[in-house]
């Protein structure tokens, strides 16, 4: 197998006639993957950004990311206090397409 550079910084793998392994796909790297991150960190990263922005709009209420995290915390505060604590599940039953579905 021979390492072809190909776009910039990625290499192309082929077998020495020039094809890939499988005849059907191209398999390129690039170095390691990004870090890991979680939902709640992407989220996060929004807020602290983008912070103004409009986060969730369901036709009657808007939301930057900065009242959205405000209002995330407002419920993890309430559910903190009613004794649910971390890994506890908790059922949520609220209409779809709505921002308090987001919320929760």
């Amino acid at each position: 197998m021979t390492v072809t550079p190909e776009h910039g910084e990625l290499t192309l793998l082929t077998d020495p006639d020039g094809h890939d392994e499988s005849g059907k796909s191209a398999r390129f790297t690039a170095g390691p993957a990004a870090p890991t991150r979680t939902l709640v960190d992407v989220f996060e990263a929004s807020v602290r950004t983008y912070p103004d922005e409009l986060a969730l709009d369901d036709g009657t209420t808007r939301l930057t990311y900065r009242a959205l995290a405000a209002e995330v915390e407002h419920r993890r505060s309430a559910l903190a206090a009613a004794g649910v604590g971390l890994g506890d599940r908790v059922g949520v039953r609220v209409p779809s397409g709505t921002n308090e579905l987001y919320v929760a």
